[in-house]
């Protein structure tokens, strides 16, 4: 059943259609309508004039095809066209008080006008200046000129302020002009106003007592014409037609009514008191007159005499409290002997009885309108102490009150604690659109989702595959949080989690922010769901497409990836496609570089003859011959030399050649420069012994440690030390 009502739109005035438009939109915030839902909403509820309005405009098309904003826009357009800012001024600035108008009404009505005056920022400047500006009384207007720096709200206040002091002076004042005409008592204001009449000389069918009881015996309620004393000769007067004790003459009943009525202008002009000035009307001199003029005529201030008896009067008006001392002479009469009276305060003409008290209760409590209402109301007419905890007590005592009262202020929320690593706490929750199920798994941690459709059903049995499915890939979490649904809370369900040693945590009934996790990744899914089903696309495509940028996107949270999170580094999608991956641009760096670089590639082999640069310093050569043992990457060798084995880079050999030619042989004892064969000697095994730009000795002649003397070659024939044909390649 939806909350609220809405009433049909009154076409006839057209005044208050967006004020129409803001009461829909509240009703469909408060029954949470879904948005594609809003213009059947507004459209059965306008009534059938302003949907006829609606068919009229839209044609050819029809309301229903319209969104909620552009129908609300047709029909505005239609009952409010575009008003001239120029002319709205005009009227708000011709406005005034008219004659019986009151300052509320005024000032709403100025507050209306200005709605279409696009007075932006200046509008409460613009109101002060045409309400103080078009009052009708000319001395509220100057009271208000006389302000140093009058603001919007201080005119206001001070307006209704001094408009309240006028009308209850007035009343007074009313009362207080009878005192001239001869009459014997004080008369308080018109009997409109609920105020007690003492002492008036009022036509018999016209004259009523305190309280609505008969002016002829000044007992009960019933008609003056239906009393049995109407026939009575009153024994003061000796008129008929009522008793002694109610009749004008007997001076009991006149001169104790409390000056403090009359009185009561003086203290309203008091209120008004700003800073050092005093604002004093006409209506404070006539109160003051009547007070002046009641206490210097008879039988005012009798002397005291302590052989005569006593007779205190009270009573009371709306306004002040009055007590009369008296003496009581031998012919019956009584004279004044002193007299007190004091003005109510606003608060204090607000007090009842002890013994109403239980009825204003019952009055205020009889809607049912709560305790704020019912002190709100009971503020507005009454006081006494202890109020509040009274009403509150009344309120707390009803039954229905209480079957239907509101919940508890919300709780500040408790926040679970963040896990330190992944799958460690889960919550699940199941989402519902269009007639079917989802299963719905979260990770705290890492905020890593899974989505399983639940085509079968939502059974136990069911659930438990998801999950052992989800566990078989990541693990056994420690946690799991669902709600009380009936799944989670079968037997099947809770053996399931206790044999894999999970615990279960089972949130409240009907309070989605205890399980708040999974309820935020369910509107998350919810909405892309609905989206894609806008776009007509497939919804298990959908999903898995949304799961895929949900989970390379940072969460806003933890300001991490889910994958990053969860698996320690981001899934690749097809927009890595626009940057490349670091290999790629590594290999291209590289290639560019040796394309920069230079160089000619050279290479040896294991068991080739090669001369190596020797960084040692004991030697004068900067070459030593070797002999290649291994290949230890694409350009470093092991090389064996006499001082052992070196680890050398291609730039760091020198490789043999195969062309004849002479050669230099180092450490030759020779000194002379004698021109010998062309051709290197061939040793006994027939292997040509200059294989490599040098004649090379042996091997286990290079294997020898070095001495301190020269080497002694012999077999040997004496070569030309001199390079052919100055080749450079062969100097050393």
């Amino acid at each position: 059943m939806p909350i609220g009502k809405l009433y049909e739109f009154d076409l006839a005035s057209g005044r208050n259609w967006p004020a129409y438009v803001r009461l829909v939109e509240q009703f469909i915030l408060l029954n949470d309508i879904d948005n594609e839902l809003r213009v059947a909403t507004l459209v059965t509820h306008v009534g059938a004039a302003t949907y006829q309005l609606m068919c009229d405009l839209c044609t050819p098309s029809n309301p229903e095809n319209n969104s909620f904003e552009d129908l609300v826009k047709l029909v505005n357009d239609h009952l409010e066209p575009q008003r001239s800012e120029i002319a709205e001024r005009y009227t708000f600035r011709q406005r005034r008080q008219a004659d019986g108008e009151t300052i509320a009404a005024f000032l709403q009505n100025l507050k209306h006008l200005a709605t279409h005056c696009n007075f932006g920022t200046e509008l409460e400047v613009n109101i002060r200046d045409q309400f103080v500006c078009g009052l009708r009384s000319d001395e509220m207007r100057s009271r208000l000129f006389v302000e140093p720096s009058l603001s919007y709200k201080k005119a206001v206040e001070l307006a209704l302020s001094l408009e309240a002091a006028e009308r209850h002076a007035a009343e007074a004042a009313a009362g207080a002009a009878l005192l001239g005409g001869g009459g014997e008592g004080l008369v308080p204001g018109a009997a409109a106003a609920g105020l007690h009449r003492v002492g008036a000389r009022a036509p018999p069918d016209s004259r009523r007592r305190r309280g609505g009881s008969c002016w002829r015996c000044g007992k009960g309620t019933h008609s003056s014409n239906k009393c049995r004393y109407k026939s009575y000769v009153c024994d003061m007067c000796h008129e008929k037609g009522h008793l002694s004790g109610v009749c004008p003459k007997n001076e009991k009943n006149g001169d104790r009514s409390s000056a403090a009525t009359v009185h009561a202008p003086h203290y309203r002009c008091l209120l008004l008191t700003t800073e050092d000035r005093l604002f004093w009307a006409d209506i404070g001199y006539a109160a003051y007159a009547a007070i002046k003029q009641a206490l210097t005529r008879e039988p005012v201030l009798a002397h005291y005499d302590s052989a005569l008896p006593l007779v205190l009067a009270v009573d009371s008006s709306s306004y002040g409290l009055g007590a009369v001392l008296a003496h009581v002479y031998s012919d019956g009469s009584e004279r004044v002997v002193c007299c007190a009276s004091r003005t109510l305060t606003d608060a204090e003409c607000k007090y009842m009885p002890s013994a109403l008290r239980a009825n204003i209760l019952e009055e205020v409590h009889a809607g049912h309108m709560g305790v704020v209402r019912m002190k709100q109301m009971a503020r507005n007419y009454v006081w006494w102490p202890s109020i509040d905890q009274d009403i509150e007590n009344r309120a707390r005592s009803c039954s229905a009150c209480a079957a239907e009262r509101d919940a508890p202020p919300r709780a500040p929320p408790t926040p679970y604690n963040w896990p330190s690593e992944p799958w460690t706490r889960l919550h699940a929750d199941f989402l519902q659109l269009r007639g079917k199920y989802y299963f719905l798994i979260i990770d705290a941690h890492s905020k890593w989702l899974e989505v399983f459709p639940m085509s079968s059903g939502t059974t136990a049995s069911l659930v438990t595959a998801k999950l052992r499915d989800c566990f078989a890939r990541f693990g056994l979490p420690k946690q799991l949080v669902t709600d009380g649904g009936p799944p989670f809370t079968s037997e099947e369900f809770e053996k399931f989690l206790k044999r894999n040693g999970v615990s279960h945590v089972i949130t409240a009934a009907y309070h989605p922010a205890s399980n708040g996790a999974a309820e935020n990744a369910v509107k998350t899914v919810k909405k892309a769901l609905k989206k894609a089903a806008i776009d007509g696309e497939d919804m298990e495509r959908a999903l898995s497409k949304f799961l895929l940028q949900y989970r390379n996107a940072a969460h806003t949270t933890t300001q991490c990836e889910p994958t990053v999170a969860m698996l320690g580094r981001r899934v690749r999608t097809r927009l890595d496609l626009l940057r490349g991956s670091t290999a790629d641009r590594v290999a291209d760096a590289q290639r560019t570089q040796l394309r920069h670089a230079g160089g000619t590639p050279r290479a040896v082999a294991p068991g080739d003859h090669v001369l190596v640069r020797d960084f040692s310093k004991n030697t004068q050569s900067k070459w030593t011959p070797g002999i290649v043992t291994e290949r230890t990457g694409t350009v470093t060798y092991n090389v064996q030399t006499s001082g052992g084995v070196s680890h050398k880079h291609i730039d760091q050999i020198i490789g043999q050649t195969r062309k004849p030619n002479r050669y230099s042989i180092p450490n030759a004892s020779c000194a002379d420069d004698t021109a010998v064969e062309d051709e290197p000697p061939v040793d006994s095994s027939g292997t040509n012994a200059a294989q490599t730009d040098v004649a090379q000795p042996t091997v286990s002649a290079q294997l020898e440690p070095p001495t301190d003397k020269p080497a002694v070659i012999t077999n040997t024939k004496k070569y030309n030390l001199r390079p052919r044909n100055n080749n450079p390649q062969y100097k050393f």
